[in-house]
C-alpha cells in the first residue's frame, strides 16, 4: 500500500513541477516579469535567475519521475517551496498582489500560492517518511509519459475553460450592447 502512495504522489509531484516548467518556459517573457515583481535581484540577474529556477524544476520532474535521490528531493522541494512562500508573502506584503503566475494559465494552481505551496510540503512530508522506491527502468519510462500526459491534458483543460469563459463574456458584452 505505501509503494502505490509513494508512486501516486511521486508522479503529482513530477506532473506539477513539468506543469510548472512548461508554463514558464512558454511564456518566458512572463516568467521574468513575475520575477522582477519581487523586487529582490536586479535586472541583470533576472535573466539568469529565470533558467536557474527553470533547470532546477526541470531537474525536480526527473527525480521524482525516476524515484532518484529519496529523501534529498524532498527535503529540496520542501526548502525551495518555504523560499517561494515567503517571497510571496513579502511580495504580497510590498503589491498587496494574492495570486501568482507559478503555472502560467492553469489558474485554479495560482490563487492563494503560500496554501497551495503549504499543501506541498505537507504533501512532502507525507511522502518522504513512506517513499522507498528505487529506479527501475520501465517505472521512469511510463511515470515520466503519464507525467506530461497528466499535464497537458490540464493545460488543454484550462484552454478549454478559458476560452468558454471568453465567450461568455463576449455575449454578455454584445447582448448588453443592444
Amino acid at each position: 500500500m505505501n509503494n502505490y502512495l509513494a508512486y501516486i504522489l511521486d508522479l503529482c509531484f513530477a506532473m506539477l513541477f513539468f506543469l510548472s516548467f512548461n508554463n514558464k518556459i512558454i511564456n518566458i517573457e512572463n516568467f521574468r516579469y513575475e520575477i522582477s515583481s519581487y523586487r529582490i535581484l536586479p535586472s541583470s540577474m533576472q535573466y539568469l535567475a529565470s533558467y536557474m529556477i527553470l533547470a532546477l524544476e526541470l531537474s525536480i520532474f526527473f527525480l521524482f519521475v525516476s524515484g532518484l535521490l529519496n529523501f534529498w528531493r524532498e527535503i529540496i522541494c520542501i526548502g525551495l517551496l518555504l523560499f517561494f512562500s515567503v517571497l510571496t508573502w513579502r511580495k504580497t506584503r510590498l503589491t498587496g498582489m494574492i495570486t501568482c503566475t507559478c503555472f502560467g494559465t492553469v489558474s485554479f494552481l495560482n490563487k492563494f500560492p503560500i496554501m497551495r505551496n503549504l499543501t506541498l510540503i505537507g504533501l512532502l512530508t507525507i511522502d518522504l517518511t513512506i517513499n522507498n522506491r528505487e529506479f527501475e527502468f520501465y517505472s521512469f519510462v511510463n511515470t515520466f509519459f503519464i507525467a506530461i500526459t497528466i499535464s497537458f491534458l490540464i493545460e488543454l483543460v484550462q484552454m478549454k475553460l478559458e476560452r468558454r469563459r471568453e465567450e461568455i463574456q463576449s455575449h454578455a458584452w454584445d447582448h448588453n450592447s443592444l
